[in-house]
């Protein structure tokens, strides 16, 4: 039973550890944006503060640990995280769109809309960094 899960996480070991690394942006974008509604900011001042924080945890924790993304040189650094940041503005806009969409048109609780937004966003952040951002380089 062992080697049948230890064989599963081999396999998927990327997709386990971007879901346990997208869970953890989840927890502190969501604790931010929640933070920053409680003391009084309008949902789209919190959705920034609140990427902003992602955004700097995220670019490690998918270098590092998801994608073992292993190039540290600052001429490949600074320009991969130019792109990481580009995708994660398309995805804020698409999240703010959404929980906009879901306060101010649908009648949502600015406090629930926010956590099946945040599961596409995980989804659509994934996509984009394995497509765009961290790709690995091939061999010659």
């Amino acid at each position: 039973m062992m080697d049948k899960i230890k064989a599963l996480f081999a396999r998927y070991r990327e997709q386990i550890v971007y879901l346990f690394v997208g869970g953890v942006t989840t927890v502190i974008g969501t604790g931010v944006y929640w933070l920053m509604i409680w003391l009084g900011a309008g949902v789209i001042t919190a959705q920034i503060v609140q990427w902003i924080c992602a955004v700097i945890w995220a670019f490690w924790a998918n270098k590092v640990l998801v994608f073992r993304d292993r190039y540290s040189k600052p001429s490949y650094v600074v320009p991969q995280f130019l792109k990481f940041a580009a995708s994660r503005l398309f995805s804020l806009g698409v999240e703010t769109l959404l929980i906009w969409t879901g306060c101010e048109k649908l009648g949502i609780d600015r406090y629930l809309i926010k956590i099946p937004v945040a599961i596409l966003v995980v989804i659509l952040n994934y996509v984009t960094g394995k497509l765009l951002v961290f790709v690995k380089k091939r061999e010659k």
